[in-house]
């Protein structure tokens, strides 16, 4: 196996590792988007009670009640209008509201990375999910700056080696439908020794570069 396939998983590794405080933090209230599906429970008015979907317009529709704004809100937030809309038709309604299926982010995920492609990511991913889903960089990438893509708006620029190597999870950003993260290629012919080394960093390329001799610069 090559140094640079080699570095290539390494870099792999970071990013799995450097994302997981992300999965772990204290989690923040959800907010429903479209796509969500939704259980609405009637406790006692089963024919009230139903599954919807949140339409593009962010819009859902329920019995009695008909057209309610559900995007934007969070399930508590829904529940509670709810249970107002429907005191108007039921007596002291008891409603609960699941989230059932959460809508997906779809992004693009182009440039130096192992599997270019469209990835659908779970609500909340950020770059590193998106690395992580296109199996890592590929072994000619650059750690410099990464285009975020994102509709009409300018190119956000991520710094690649604040982000993997130094652990500046402030380029982390969530990702939001549509978006596109475009991984540059390294024109300089460089290696990352990464993991558990004296001096993990990177190194010029030259020549015939093993990997042990790589592993000796650091």
């Amino acid at each position: 196996m090559s140094f640079r396939r080699i570095a290539a998983w390494l870099i792999l590794a970071v990013v799995f590792s450097a994302s997981l405080p992300f999965h772990v933090k204290a989690q923040q209230p959800y907010i429903l988007a479209a796509e969500d599906v939704l259980e609405v429970v009637v406790f006692g008015n089963a024919d009230v009670s139903r599954a919807v979907t949140i339409r593009p317009d962010g819009m859902i529709s329920l019995p009695l009640i008909g057209e309610v704004a559900a995007a934007g809100l969070t399930p508590e937030q829904l529940r509670r209008q709810l249970t107002q809309l429907f005191a108007s038709f039921l007596r002291n309604p008891q409603v609960a509201v699941i989230v059932r299926e959460f809508h997906k982010v779809r992004v693009s995920v182009l440039g130096q990375v192992t599997k270019p492609g469209v990835y659908e990511l779970a609500q909340g991913a950020t770059v590193l999910d998106a690395l992580a889903a296109a199996e890592g960089l590929a072994t000619d990438a650059g750690l410099g700056e990464a285009r975020l893509i994102r509709g009409q708006d300018a190119p956000v620029l991520i710094d690649l080696e604040r982000l993997l190597l130094r652990g500046d999870l402030a380029s982390n950003l969530a990702l939001l439908p549509g978006d596109a993260l475009v991984i540059p290629e390294d024109p300089t012919g460089r290696v990352y020794v990464l993991g558990e080394v004296a001096r993990p960093g990177i190194f010029p390329l030259r020549g015939s570069l093993t990997a042990l001799q790589a592993l000796t610069l650091a």
